[in-house]
């Protein structure tokens, strides 16, 4: 469940910019206090979205972005909602450090969490992964990063077939949750 408590009227709802010297842009939306992020390569830490770090609360990186980047989201003390889309497959040194996360949806392809990511973050977080049980272990993740190994993950490629009154076959996504693993 997202929460949202940016809820005032503004006659124009967006703003949009470029991260300086890359491929990236960004939206951002006023009354959902969003961040969506398109464009490919990494999305490094820059000033031109960093002036909603205390209002952000939710940041969508789309596909096309392979890595968030050091310190790219450092001190966003209000973001509790990211979602890292298909082609991220690096999470930079403190790139959540201090944020309030409690939302976290990881790409089947993420190959690596470096050191401190998630550095000061205090509240529990919920992953959910879109990789399989057999991918989640081999995911790099480098020193202690506490938020993580304290946070409840699901793994969403877990696929459960049934009938419904023995007529018609139904395929659902059934999340099941996973230890972390701790021997990375």
């Amino acid at each position: 469940i997202l929460s949202y408590a940016c809820y005032i009227v503004y006659d124009d709802k967006t703003e949009t910019g470029t991260v300086s010297g890359t491929d990236v842009t960004y939206t951002y939306d006023k009354q959902l206090c969003s961040l969506r992020f398109d464009g490919k390569g990494t999305l490094k830490a820059d000033k031109s979205y960093q002036k909603y770090a205390t209002e952000a609360q939710t940041v969508y990186v789309s596909k096309g972005i392979t890595a968030v980047g050091e310190n790219a989201f450092k001190g966003f003390t209000k973001l509790k909602n990211v979602f890292l889309k298909d082609d991220v497959a690096t999470v930079g040194q403190n790139a959540f450090e201090n944020t309030a996360i409690e939302n976290l949806t990881l790409p089947e392809g993420l190959k690596k969490v470096e050191k401190d990511a998630f550095k000061g973050v205090t509240t529990p977080i919920s992953i959910v992964y879109y990789g399989t049980t057999q991918q989640w272990p081999k995911v790099s993740v480098e020193g202690t990063q506490t938020a993580l190994k304290n946070a409840a993950v699901a793994v969403r490629k877990y696929l459960i077939t049934f009938a419904v009154n023995g007529q018609s076959t139904v395929t659902e996504w059934k999340d099941r949750t996973v230890p972390f693993y701790d021997g990375r």
